[in-house]
Formats: C-alpha cells, sequence, structure tokens
C-alpha cells in the first residue's frame, strides 16, 4: 500500500519538472520511483529492527525467528506477488468501468459523444512506473 502511495507522489511531482518531451519525464519518473522503492523496502526494515533489536555487546541477531531475515523475506515475496496484481487490476481501470456500468443510464443519461469516448477509454501506459516496480 505504501508502495502504491509512493506511486501516485512520484508521478504527481514529476509532472511539475517542467520536463521538454514525454520520455524525459518518463525517465525522470522511473528513476524517482525506483529510488523510493528501494528506500521504502530496505531502509525502513533495518532501521525499524535496528531500533527495536536488544544489543548484546554491539551486535544484533538479525536472523533470529521475527527479525530482519523473515521480515526481508515476506517483503519480497509480497512484492513478487502484490504489485504485478496491482497493475493487473488497476484503479484506473477500474473506475471508468463502474462508472459506466452501474452510474450511467444509458436510455435517460445527456451525455455528450466525447464524454461516452471518455468513459471507454483505457488507462494511459506507464512504462516508467512498471519497469521500476
Amino acid at each position: 500500500l505504501i508502495n502504491y502511495v509512493l506511486k501516485l507522489v512520484m508521478e504527481w511531482t514529476s509532472k511539475f519538472e517542467g520536463h521538454m518531451s514525454e520520455t524525459a519525464l518518463q525517465a525522470s519518473y522511473a528513476v524517482k520511483l525506483a529510488a523510493g522503492l528501494v528506500a521504502n523496502s530496505t531502509l525502513v526494515l533495518v532501521v525499524s529492527h535496528y531500533r527495536r533489536a536488544p544489543q548484546f555487546h554491539g551486535e544484533i541477531d538479525w536472523y533470529a525467528p521475527g527479525g530482519l531475515l523473515s521480515d526481508v523475506r515476506s517483503l519480497v515475496v509480497s512484492n513478487a506477488w502484490l504489485t504485478p496484481l496491482m497493475y493487473l487490476f488497476p484503479t484506473e481501470a477500474i473506475m471508468p468501468f463502474i462508472k459506466r456500468r452501474f452510474l450511467v443510464d444509458p436510455a435517460t443519461t445527456t451525455l455528450t459523444q466525447d464524454e461516452y469516448n471518455d468513459l471507454h477509454l483505457g488507462p494511459s501506459l506507464g512504462l516508467a512506473a512498471r519497469v521500476a516496480s
């Protein structure tokens, strides 16, 4: 969930950088997103375990049950399965489907043809998000 919110924030901030082309925008977005995902996935785990682990003469047992190693394994497995599932069912595609299926009655609506076209268009393909994840 945090990685998904991070993706939205990085996409939003990249739009304000004033890139000259769509390719430069996507490259900037991919670099920011990859750095943010690495920082979120690694630094947060290490810092949280360092702060809560009991210290014995300056040594921390990362391999203890419930320690850092089990959390890293859980994170890797969830990132390997959950992130692709979020791209399989993107919210950008589900929300227009809900609108056109349940909220628009074709017999009584006053939508123009352009508004209908917008309802039936799919989401734009953001390659940077898929590469960085």
